[in-house]
């Protein structure tokens, strides 16, 4: 939800605040029969709305906040696989060692390996074909009527596999084929696999924390609002009954309606 919706969340429950100042100046004069809308309710209604948007506030900053941690926590990855790969060819891994490993880096770097292309069949020239010591080159013509080549066409491959818990999941099973290779040791104290199991965890709690935080922060905007948009009971229409109710009262022409008739309360789908 953008910036932009969530102050005008913020300018209904500050309206609505509004309008009950204006109720409470009137006095006994304000003094409707539905319960919905005496000052009592209004209060009530205030309160819970303006904290409700108080929720909203603090779960977006923590939203932020565990974004930009998750972030943060991620962004060597890539760096480090590299490392890793280049530290097990260097460990005299077999070649179907580094044949694993290298798969397993592709998919954290988000490349595909390359696809060779097919031989070009033998017999032949290009451009043309021989007869005897005379070679006759094919025509614009004859090269647009030739039929398609029989050879595949590669179909493009999603390597979108880039989210957060497939980057996790490759990274875990990076770490499980190098636990599988004696040869594996280094020296590097980060490369070691008691290392790249921290490292690990590290990426499982800071992206499951940014889940939360994103899942805390939905819920929040729900609970807003419900307060706020509820058909009848909800802020907006309890404001515009309280409206009716000042009309019905001083008049549509009444500078005590007047001024409560520009308060504006802009209704969204819940």
């Amino acid at each position: 939800m953008s910036s932009t919706s969530e102050v005008g969340h913020a300018k209904n429950v500050a309206h609505f605040a509004t309008l009950i100042n204006y109720c409470t100046s009137y006095g006994s004069t304000y003094n409707p029969s539905n319960n919905a809308i005496k000052l009592a309710a209004l209060n009530t209604i205030s309160t819970n709305a303006q904290a409700a948007i108080n929720n909203v506030t603090t779960s977006l900053a923590a939203n932020t906040t565990a974004i930009n941690a998750r972030i943060v926590a991620f962004q060597g990855i890539k760096k480090l696989s590299t490392r890793m790969l280049s530290a097990l060819v260097a460990s005299g891994a077999t070649a179907q060692q580094k044949a694993n490993a290298k798969t397993i880096n592709r998919k954290i770097q988000g490349s595909r390996a390359k696809i060779t292309p097919a031989p070009t069949p033998s017999g032949g020239t290009t451009g043309g074909t021989t007869t005897g010591t005379t070679t006759t080159t094919s025509s614009s013509t004859e090269k647009s009527s030739t039929p398609p080549s029989t050879q595949p066409v590669p179909h493009p491959i999603s390597v979108s596999q880039q989210s957060y818990d497939n980057l996790i999941q490759h990274f875990q099973a990076f770490i499980a084929l190098l636990q599988t290779i004696p040869s594996y040791n280094p020296n590097e104290t980060d490369l070691k696999i008691a290392a790249l199991n921290t490292y690990s965890a590290n990426l499982t709690s800071t992206n499951t924390a940014a889940i939360t935080a994103h899942t805390n922060l939905n819920n929040t905007r729900i609970a807003r609002n419900k307060i706020l948009y509820t058909p009848v009971t909800g802020l907006c229409d309890i404001a515009e009954e309280v409206k009716n109710y000042l009309k019905s009262v001083y008049g549509a022409s009444a500078p005590e309606y007047k001024q409560v008739r520009v308060l504006k309360f802009v209704k969204h789908k819940l």
